[in-house]
């Protein structure tokens, strides 16, 4: 049974009884087109769809198709700032579709892509081709292949919340658990039927929930102990947002489970065709459900807990991006943002160069609450060495000691100088990346100059008519690149005068003969 508390599952309960088949808010009808698969937009505001063409539908207007492709849509998802969508054909082709610009981009061009999916934090795309499941670093391109080969035919895949964990069938078609966070090994479900439909992780990312053609499976990662929790044929798996119920959609009905205690609530049903798809919207407001015929369904489950609490974060960095759940939440406004009600709620803030702050709130129904807190910088290291060595190092106005020299530092961007006598000084910036070392090769540039000698020793020496040196031998620094007014004077020798060549970079030599008078 999960945790929650007997109030909130007797009041869930409670109003559920009262409603136990949410009522219809919208139908859409689609003359031409069945609805394969749908998702809401990270902000809720927009539906996107796949049939015989990909389409977006502001849920204040007409859906329109935003795609036109030569084969139906096997699947859709939203990049988790909104900004682009993933398409999929059925034919194995996978699109991105940048949402500000409206410019197509073919991903695949090497393989059929059997499934796909970003991060929640945006940094990796997981996509299923070549009997593998690969997760590709977005800005690096490095592709990590998973250690379980994936089901060759079909691809059924969830991402927890926060990205820490990744679910999909194996080439056995069993559940394989994929930890990416703390390195740790996967784990292999047996015990669980192959026949598997579908995968979802609960909202707050403790549970994996598994539909199969033999019932619904519960997957707590506490224990990794699987329970069978309703015995009939799942298809399609969704959590409501609040985490308090789980839709359970098989071919002509949905049901809907109290996850507290696994008793079902209510139920849709029975339909006049069979039933592809659902999706609940990020606010806990509305469930989209996509019958195989022509028309989309909207549900209002407004009375199961929507946005009714809000927060203000009140960070000391001005740039950090909010996690809410694991999914990345823009701001609304004001600034604020909604949050469910009466349940645990996880957040991030995150910064570039900064330590994530996490923590789990709860918070009242109708309550608005600032938050407080402090990211600090993460640690990197700054390594330099210099050509020559024995260079004085000083890093953000510090000085720190001679080369080569290892410095911890704040991540981000640091000002470093180096000096060294008779040689140009280095001023710069470079970014540090947070745990992990920068190293800097710096060569310094001898400052052109002379070195003087005569026979005999002890001459002055003037550059036009400066005393640059009391005796020779000596080095004479910071001259004009060119030729110089030379004067050597030692009593009792006729002076000489010359002009010799200055090089632009170090030293050149003169040596002189002096006379006597």
């Amino acid at each position: 049974m999960r945790t929650v508390s007997k109030l909130l599952a007797l009041t869930l309960i409670s109003t559920v009884a009262h409603a136990q088949t949410p009522p219809l808010s919208t139908q859409v009808t689609f003359p031409s087109d069945f609805i394969q698969t749908l998702t809401f937009s990270p902000d809720g505001r927009t539906l996107a769809l796949g049939g015989k063409s990909a389409y977006l539908w502001d849920l204040q207007d007409k859906p329109s198709p935003v795609l036109n492709l030569n084969s139906s849509v096997g699947h859709v998802g939203f990049q988790p700032d909104g900004r682009a969508l993933l398409v999929l054909q059925k034919t194995g082709e996978l699109h991105r579709l940048d949402l500000d610009t409206s410019k197509d981009l073919l991903l695949n061009t090497c393989c059929s892509t059997k499934g796909a999916q970003y991060t929640p934090d945006n940094r990796y795309l997981l996509s299923f081709y070549d009997r593998a499941a690969h997760l590709t670093d977005r800005k690096t391109q490095q592709d990590t292949v998973l250690a379980q080969k994936s089901h060759s035919t079909t691809a059924v895949w969830a991402v927890s919340p926060d990205g820490g964990h990744i679910a999909y069938l194996n080439s056995e078609g069993k559940v394989w658990l994929q930890p990416l966070l703390d390195g740790s090994k996967g784990q292999l479900f047996t015990q669980i039927p192959a026949d598997v439909s579908s995968l979802t992780f609960s909202p707050d990312g403790l549970h994996l929930s598994v539909g199969t053609v033999k019932g619904t499976w519960d997957i707590p990662l506490s224990t990794l102990q699987p329970r069978l929790v309703h015995p009939a044929l799942a298809v399609k798996l969704a959590y409501h947002p609040s985490g308090k119920v789980l839709a359970v959609m098989n071919t002509w009905r949905v049901h809907f489970l109290d996850t507290s205690t696994d008793k079902e609530l209510g139920a849709l049903g029975i339909f006049d065709s069979a039933l592809n798809n659902l999706a609940f919207s990020p606010d806990g407001r509305w469930l989209a459900l996509a019958p195989a015929s022509h028309e989309l369904n909207i549900y209002d489950t407004s009375s199961w807990g929507v946005w009714d609490s809000r927060f203000m974060p009140d960070l000391n960095v001005k740039d950090a991006s909010v996690f809410v759940n694991g999914t990345y939440r823009p701001a609304e406004a004001d600034g604020g943002y909604p949050v469910f009600s009466d349940v645990p709620v996880n957040l991030r803030f995150t910064s570039a160069n900064m330590q994530d702050f996490t923590g789990t709130f709860t918070f009242k129904a109708g309550q608005s609450r600032v938050l407080s807190a402090d990211l600090k910088p993460l640690k990197g290291s700054l390594m330099i060495t210099t050509v020559p060595r024995g260079a004085l190092v000083s890093i953000n106005g510090e000085e720190k000691g001679k080369s080569p020299l290892k410095s911890s530092v704040n991540a981000g961007e640091v000002e470093y100088t180096v000096t060294l006598e008779d040689h140009l000084p280095v001023t710069a910036k470079v970014q540090v990346n947070g745990n992990a070392t920068t190293e800097l090769n710096v060569k310094l540039t001898e400052l052109p100059g002379l070195k003087i000698t005569s026979k005999p020793r002890g001459a002055q020496v003037y550059i036009g008519e400066a005393l640059v040196c009391e005796a020779t031998p000596c080095v004479v620094r910071n001259l004009t690149p060119g030729r110089e007014d030379v004067t050597l004077k030692l009593e009792g020798y006729q002076d000489w005068h010359g002009k010799p060549v200055v090089p632009e970079v170090g030293k050149g030599e003169l040596s002189v003969d002096l006379k006597r008078q």
